[in-house]
């Protein structure tokens, strides 16, 4: 998997993508100017779900992204949503455990 980054004052910014097949990620945007901004490489964005990376990592120091179905300590599984609010609260208290799948490859996580 190839990672790339981009730096929007010192903030990471990257994002994955699921074309109804496989996940990549890495993805990264270009800011024009503060308000618009191009997305790289993603040609085909009608057929193209993109999810943000949130700025966590699991205990494992995977990168947790929109769409991924994370386990809390003490609240149970999660599906990472924006504005990933749970999410903040539990690495505050150190609750993130691990991602277990994401809503796109592991639909019976959801059931």
């Amino acid at each position: 998997m190839r990672e790339e980054q981009s730096s929007n004052h010192g903030r990471e910014i990257k994002f994955r993508a699921w074309d109804t097949e496989t996940i990549s990620s890495g993805w990264m945007i270009h800011w024009e100017n503060l308000k618009h901004f191009i997305v790289d490489r993603f040609l085909d964005t009608e057929n193209r779900i993109i999810m943000q990376y949130t700025g966590l990592k699991d205990k494992n120091g995977k990168e947790i992204y929109e769409g991924d179905i994370v386990h809390l300590a003490g609240y149970g599984d999660y599906t990472v949503e924006f504005p990933f609010l749970q999410l903040y609260e539990s690495s505050f208290e150190g609750d993130i455990e691990e991602i277990k799948g994401n809503i796109y490859e592991n639909k019976e996580l959801l059931e």
